[in-house]
């Protein structure tokens, strides 16, 4: 017979389990959590690295051109210093944010397993502002960086 003790225990049983996560209900899966970004040229130049909140560059603004002959480049900085790239098969989605609305920078998603992000350069006019970069997961922000000044050209 089922007594109430066992019942009780039963309940306590499953309420520990469902405590443990912070929404029960949906799958979990592991991913890897940026903690800073790198962009690169095609010549493989570090041009703007952060990581756990502080830039290291040479440069206070980060240029980017739109010319046909230069690539530029976005990788993600894990927790344990690793370079990755986020899948949109996972629901992720990187974004390079300009806060001035007369340019664009579009981060296309890596075509083959290990390639960097594309970054995109649409710019008519030479633009100064300030950007972010961020990866965007279900509705929120999982990663976020300072803001820096970047200089768009056509």
């Amino acid at each position: 017979m089922f007594s109430i003790k066992k019942l009780a225990v039963v309940c306590l049983c499953v309420g520990a389990l469902y405590s443990c996560s912070d929404d029960p209900v949906s799958h979990t899966h592991e991913h890897e959590e940026a903690a800073g970004f790198v962009v690169r040229n095609s010549d493989s130049t570090q041009f703007l690295h952060y990581f756990e909140g502080t830039f290291s560059s040479s440069a206070d603004t980060l240029t980017l051109t739109s010319t046909p002959d230069e690539e530029w480049f976005l990788w993600f900085i894990g927790e344990d210093g690793d370079l990755f790239v986020v899948h949109d098969d996972e629901g992720f989605e990187p974004e390079f944010h300009l806060h001035d609305n007369a340019a664009s920078v579009e981060v296309e998603h890596a075509h083959e397993e290990g390639d960097p992000h594309e970054l995109v350069i649409n710019a008519s006019e030479t633009v100064v502002t300030e950007a972010h970069v961020l990866i965007n997961h279900e509705g929120h922000a999982d990663f976020e960086s300072a803001d820096f000044v970047v200089r768009v050209e056509p």
